[in-house]
């Protein structure tokens, strides 16, 4: 959050006014800098496929105490997936520590907790099906 705050702070400097875009977790961290101070002179909020549930139920997993150390157990040290296309594998990471993803599933948790009542940037919210994200505004 901390590179969040730096980024908000150069918008504002250099610009009249500040439109905060975020996409998958960016989404996430874009909507948690809106619930504290940093965010309260965004003007709006454009959130593209924002990462507020983690797709796979064992993922809940991450949150519980010693994940640290019992994830790379069982997940492996890298996770990952099949690129979908040439272009999808060049320009997508498709592997990763399987640690990388622990900071995740509490800043999610966290959005869904917060609500939107609390935001006052007026957001713009896209996804779709094939994303395997849904929105309930």
């Amino acid at each position: 959050m901390e590179d969040m705050a730096e980024a908000l702070a150069i918008g504002h400097r250099i610009g009249r006014r500040v439109l905060l875009m975020g996409c998958s977790t960016g989404a996430t961290l874009a909507t948690l800098a809106l619930h504290e101070s940093m965010g309260a002179k965004v003007t709006g909020v454009i959130l593209v496929s924002p990462n507020y549930k983690l797709a796979d139920p064992k993922s809940a997993l991450i949150t519980w105490p010693g994940a640290r150390w019992w994830v790379p157990l069982l997940a492996g040290r890298e996770i990952g997936f099949d690129p979908r296309s040439a272009a999808h594998g060049q320009y997508w990471t498709s592997r990763y520590p399987s640690l990388a993803v622990l900071p995740m599933g509490p800043r999610c948790a966290r959005c869904i907790g917060d609500g939107t009542g609390t935001c006052q940037s007026p957001p713009f919210l896209s996804s779709t099906p094939a994303t395997g994200s849904s929105i309930t505004v």
